[in-house]
């Protein structure tokens, strides 16, 4: 009979599901601080709400090249 130490455990599979998706408000007309014409807001959650820090330390997003800053994170 083996023991199951910490050097033979076999690696295991979790499932979460998550919800990630994007909103947009348009603020009218062009800003003129900056040009921008709408505020966007990005998300991450879990399905049912659950807390993810224990399996999420860290969300990037990757905008379209063309933007400044276009890794955000």
């Amino acid at each position: 009979m083996s023991t199951l130490t910490l050097e033979s455990r076999t690696p295991v599979i979790i499932i979460k599901p998550i919800l990630y998706g994007n909103t947009a408000k348009h603020f009218g007309s062009k800003r003129d601080s900056d040009g921008h014409t709408h505020r966007w807001i990005l998300y991450v959650r879990s399905f049912n709400n659950d807390d993810m820090s224990s399996y999420i330390n860290r969300i990037q997003f990757r905008l379209h090249e063309t933007y400044p800053n276009n890794i955000r994170g």
